[in-house]
């Protein structure tokens, strides 16, 4: 005689296989989201790549990271900065504004040309604008056309620029919170050769006494103040200044030597 619907124990076979095939799924659906979200960040950032090709070729100096009435414009930083003129003009100022790329002029030059739009110049990772939100690197700079507290900037945190104008790739992410690891004197990328002119922030959501920091694209490892910034751990696009674009991370922490 056939027996009608399925015994408890049969149920409770079924039931674990489900959750099994759950607990692989959920896991790897959630990895395929954040892999397509990186990949969304590269695409915007190769568009930010692009609108600097496009002013170098109006202007054969190519970009660079200096304020608009910087008298030295153009000229990189000698060694030691402290001896150069452009520090005894108004060094203080400008190493950390220009050297150390906490002022993001780049963006103004492009926006204010028109190479590029300001939804293509920051992190499209995650959106901060419901959330504590205090980048340097994101504070208003000359002619700019957005300030840190606009929503462009919130929505997508500038990139930080590792390009010419920058003291070192050591200094940028020595004090704007960066895991880069490059050359000591001279910008980590130029464009003379292949090297990182862009990366996305490691975006600071407390200001304090004790400051913290997240990558903009792991926020879940965010682990506090860690000194110095360098042992932090990173997930972030690097731009190069041959327009291709490279994606990095470790939870660890730590540095790497974007190639």
């Amino acid at each position: 005689m056939a027996r009608g619907g399925f015994t408890s124990r049969e149920l409770l076979v079924v039931v674990v296989a489900i959750c099994v095939v759950a607990a692989m799924v959920v896991p790897a659906d959630d990895l395929a989201r954040r892999r397509a979200k990186d990949f969304s960040c590269a695409s915007v950032m190769r568009r930010s790549l692009l609108g600097v090709a496009l002013f170098n070729e109006d202007h054969p100096g190519g970009l660079w990271n200096h304020m608009p009435k910087c008298p030295y414009w153009g000229k990189q930083w000698q060694y030691p900065w402290t001896d150069t003129p452009h520090a005894l003009y108004d060094g203080g100022t400008h190493m950390w504004a220009e050297g150390r790329s906490q002022g993001s002029y780049w963006r103004g030059y492009l926006l204010d040309g028109g190479y590029a739009d300001v939804g293509v110049l920051g992190c499209s990772y995650a959106s901060y604008e419901e959330k504590p939100f205090y980048s340097s690197y994101n504070t208003h700079q000359g002619d700019q056309k957005a300030t840190f507290d606009s929503v462009d900037f919130r929505r997508r945190p500038a990139f930080v620029w590792y390009g010419p104008g920058s003291y070192s790739a050591d200094n940028v992410s020595d004090y704007s919170g960066g895991n880069l690891m490059g050359r000591l004197e001279g910008p980590a990328g130029d464009y003379r050769s292949k090297g990182p002119l862009l990366t996305c922030p490691q975006v600071c959501t407390v200001l304090a006494v004790v400051k913290q920091f997240e990558p903009s694209h792991r926020p879940e490892w965010s682990k506090g103040e860690v000194t110095p910034f360098k042992l932090m751990p990173y997930a972030e696009n690097v731009g190069f200044s041959d327009g291709s674009v490279k994606f990095y991370e470790n939870e660890n922490g730590g540095t790497f030597e974007p190639k």
